[in-house]
């Protein structure tokens, strides 16, 4: 399915622009599943320390779930938005904190794929 494509595409991009995850999850080899209204999105992270996008997980460590409101009010700053952890909330806690902090230099991508912009 193409939607699986980009987002396990998006996800290796993402972590290879960001290597010191390796070193914030070379002691994690558990998966986590996001879900944000009807989208889910599954993490694996092997015992190299290196996430990788998953269609589908059985069994996960982890669930981190919000409505699309409540992430949409996380990506404005709010940090008291409704969100319900399951699982190993500290293997939750280091998925969620990296996040916070990874680095997408999307306007380099975007000059890759259409070109600069004069």
């Amino acid at each position: 399915m193409i939607i699986d494509t980009i987002k396990r595409n998006l996800t290796n991009h993402l972590f290879q622009q960001n290597e010191w995850l390796k070193k914030d999850f070379s002691k994690q080899s558990k998966s986590i599943l996001f879900v944000v209204g009807p989208i889910h999105y599954a993490l694996r992270v092997t015992e190299d320390g290196i996430p990788e996008y998953k269609e589908y997980i059985d069994n996960y460590d982890a669930e981190i779930k919000l409505s699309i409101s409540s992430a949409l009010e996380l990506m404005g700053g709010n940090k008291k938005a409704n969100i319900e952890i399951k699982g190993d909330i500290d293997f939750a806690t280091v998925i969620s904190s990296a996040l916070k902090d990874i680095e997408w230099d999307y306007e380099d991508d975007l000059s890759e794929v259409i070109g600069d912009i004069p």
